[in-house]
């Protein structure tokens, strides 16, 4: 690869260089284009990503990356509004925000209003010490369900009970990508649960 360009966009320069796994002016290795698409997904504002090489005159290649970004509420206005309020009408809405100052931080957040099935929940994600190998997660939520017990091996299905779930969590995890063929994740989760007839 002769020159290798980088798209023109609003994360931080230092976590996308540290995505790329490849250098301009060597040559490209399977394992290095993989290792970069598994690091731009790990950083989760990058749901189109597109790689393009084009040859030149002496034999060598220019590669290209280009990108679509996730930022703040969205692309637009619109944008925002349709996933923030796309579920109105099954009574949630979901608020997410983007690459929080440029930093891929995202801060997702749902809310379900049912008086059968009520619910809250948060998730805040991003690079560990601005490197896209690393991505914490921390995660909250809380549920509070009412649920019918049926017995369905009869007919006409009837109504034997009804069953409130009430649940309260919060957990904390991390993901690696070691390279393109090859990352894990672990976790941890507090959670209380209430069941009540």
């Amino acid at each position: 690869v002769e020159t290798a360009s980088r798209p023109d966009v609003r994360l931080d320069p230092v976590v996308l260089d540290r995505a790329i796994a490849y250098s301009q002016g060597e040559m490209l290795m399977l394992d290095e284009l993989l290792t970069t698409r598994a690091r731009l997904r790990n950083l989760a504002i990058f749901p189109i990503q597109t790689f393009d090489l084009a040859a030149r005159p002496d034999g060598k290649f220019d590669l290209s990356l280009h990108v679509k970004e996730r930022h703040g509420w969205g692309a637009n206005k619109w944008e925002g509004l349709l996933t923030t309020f796309g579920g109105v009408v099954g009574q949630t809405v979901t608020p997410q925000y983007y690459n929080i100052h440029g930093t891929a931080t995202n801060l997702v957040g749902s809310y379900r209003w049912d008086s059968e099935k009520r619910r809250a929940g948060l998730i805040l994600s991003g690079p560990l010490r601005r490197s896209p190998k690393w991505r914490y997660v921390l995660a909250g939520g809380w549920r509070n369900e009412n649920w019918d017990v049926r017995n369905f091996s009869s007919a006409p299905i009837a109504t034997v009970g009804s069953l409130n779930m009430q649940r309260s969590a919060i957990g904390a995890g991390v993901q690696a990508v070691e390279n393109g063929k090859w990352s894990w994740g672990t976790g941890v989760e507090v959670s209380r649960r209430d069941y009540r007839s």
